[in-house]
């Protein structure tokens, strides 16, 4: 982007949700508000577990905690897999599909996701 006062290069930074352009040559700055594109993606992602029987206590609470019950039904849940286990917006599919990643709780997720976890 070139500066539009003198025509300069301008270098660009974000901090937290603010984007700020800055000219290197005459200091001119522009700013605007950013969000991550996962912010902003209203689309309902849905999770679905599945089966297993190599899960341990991390496991089952995590579970339990997500679906709402007890560990007799995360139990269940984990050996039966679970279709529609979660469904919600990126950023909270994320959050969860980086637990369910770090304690080795095989999964997908539909539509195709696009975002690291």
């Amino acid at each position: 982007m070139n500066c539009t006062q003198c025509g300069g290069v301008m270098s660009s930074r974000v901090e937290g949700n603010t984007l700020i352009w800055t000219c290197s040559q005459c200091d001119n700055c522009l700013m605007t508000t950013w969000f991550p594109e996962i912010e902003t993606d209203s689309t309902e992602y849905t999770i679905t577990l599945e089966k297993s029987e190599d899960y341990d206590a991390d496991s089952l609470r995590f579970v339990a905690q997500i679906a709402n019950c007890n560990f007799l039904q995360a139990k269940e849940v984990l050996l039966l897999g679970k279709e529609n286990f979660l469904t919600a917006r990126a950023t909270r599919i994320r959050e969860v599909a980086h637990e369910l990643t770090r304690l080795g709780t095989s999964f997908h997720i539909n539509p195709e996701f696009s975002y690291d976890y």
